[in-house]
């Protein structure tokens, strides 16, 4: 205010002038504590994302479950008759195949027909190490959720006996849900016939968790940030108790 006006002014006046720069002085103290509770906000924000990253918290996309329809272009091959059905019988069908695809070895089991689909997936795991037990179905069409219900995130064969053929698919790499469509066996009149039973063999694990290594590092960051946080959180609050504010 120009000296003249001010020294011509009542007390009054001088009164409405402290009065409106202590109001103006109040604003802009709120508006910058308004600002630094967004920056903290934002800060929390950044911190807790780092540390769900670090200790493996799964995102929304990361929970999306891959579909993998699974027909005739995976075939391997199929055997008839499909019986005696029991696990054993069945895991020496599918290494009678494995043996005829990759090596062209004849069965020794002259009780059985054995047939290539003639799909070629370059080698295959010649060996049968393991397999889940019958898994009862009873439609042309069904889905296995891998992962879920005591089975594993993959497999490298799946045995779908429909009616009583055995038919042998090439599964390796997929996870999640395995859809799987009946278009090899069908009856005289033309009728995809149904599944009786599935078996999964060669079970192996994918990992989408973190190393150890990684883990620890992610970790580290994530609590440095928070203590860095924490840091400038004391040192705002010190600022504003003591009026520090430009």
């Amino acid at each position: 205010m120009p000296w003249d006006v001010y020294f011509s002014a009542t007390p009054m006046d001088g009164m409405a002038y402290a009065l409106g720069s202590r109001r103006r002085s109040i604003s802009k103290l709120t508006a910058i504590q308004s600002i630094m509770k967004m920056k903290l906000i934002l800060k929390r924000t950044s911190v807790a994302a780092a540390v769900a990253i670090a200790l493996g918290v799964p995102s929304a996309k990361a929970i999306v479950i891959p579909t993998n329809p699974v027909n005739s272009g995976d075939e391997i091959g199929k055997v008839v008759p499909g019986s005696p059905a029991n696990p054993g019988d069945e895991t020496t069908y599918l290494q009678n195949t494995l043996n005829l695809y990759d090596f062209g070895t004849t069965p020794p089991d002259t009780a059985h027909t054995y047939t290539l689909s003639g799909v070629n997936f370059g080698p295959l795991p010649a060996t049968v190490n393991n397999e889940t037990g019958q898994i009862a179905e009873n439609s042309t069409s069904f889905t296995l959720d891998l992962g879920a219900g005591g089975l594993a995130s993959s497999y490298q064969y799946l045995e779908v006996k429909w009616d009583d053929v055995d038919v042998f698919y090439d599964v390796i790499g997929l996870t999640g849900n395995l859809t799987v469509t009946n278009d090899v066996v069908f009856n005289k009149n033309g009728q995809p016939q149904a599944a009786s039973h599935a078996v999964l063999f060669n079970a192996t694990s994918i990992s989408t968790v973190p190393d150890g290594g990684a883990t620890a590092l992610m970790l580290g960051a994530a609590l440095l940030g928070i203590g860095c946080l924490a840091r400038s959180s004391r040192t705002g609050a010190q600022r504003l108790a003591f009026g520090r504010v430009s």
